[in-house]
């Protein structure tokens, strides 16, 4: 008997023609994630989070790492992934949707080749190993680009790696 594959879901988002992004803002967006999902989704646009405060999982395809309030994520377009709050807890997060072909292709409008290179760089299908992922911790939300020390988690060619920075120098800790 074949194995069925898990479900997933294709969540579409519509940028404004005048504009290269779409945020998601609101109390709307203040909720326990993930009540009575157990599947992972995808969308058409790189998303950025940030988590204003609250604490749960971020599911990364089959990779799960724990978020709090003052982490961002940079997940890149048709990635599956999914957020879920710890039980009976409140989430506020907020979101913006990037278009990144049309920022790439208005900014190097006089290079098409290269344009269209870039692009294609950055919607390859790597596997999980090759994609770069970014959770971004800081100890006070509020001190990141202060020059005070914040810390994370950045994936380098299939394996995370502790990094911090200070006065906006990044710091590889693993090396």
């Amino acid at each position: 008997m074949k194995k069925r594959k898990p479900k997933m879901e294709f969540r579409y988002y519509k940028i404004p023609a005048d504009s290269h992004m779409l945020p998601l803002t609101g109390e709307n967006l203040k909720q326990c994630y993930g009540v009575e999902v157990d599947y992972l989704h995808f969308h058409n646009h790189m998303e950025i989070g940030y988590c204003y405060y609250g604490e749960g999982t971020l599911s990364l395809e089959n990779t799960k790492h724990e978020f709090q309030g003052g982490m961002f994520s940079i997940i890149p377009r048709n990635f599956p992934h999914t957020t879920n709050s710890k039980l009976n807890t409140i989430s506020s997060w907020e979101y913006l949707f990037l278009d990144v072909s049309s920022i790439i292709s208005q900014f190097h409008q006089a290079n098409p080749i290269l344009s269209d290179k870039i692009i294609r760089q950055i919607n390859k299908k790597h596997p999980f190993s090759q994609r770069k992922i970014i959770l971004y911790r800081t100890a006070d939300p509020s001190s990141a680009g202060s020059g005070q020390r914040t810390s994370g988690l950045l994936q380098r060619g299939g394996r995370w790696t502790s990094v911090s920075t200070y006065d906006g120098n990044c710091q590889d800790e693993s090396e």
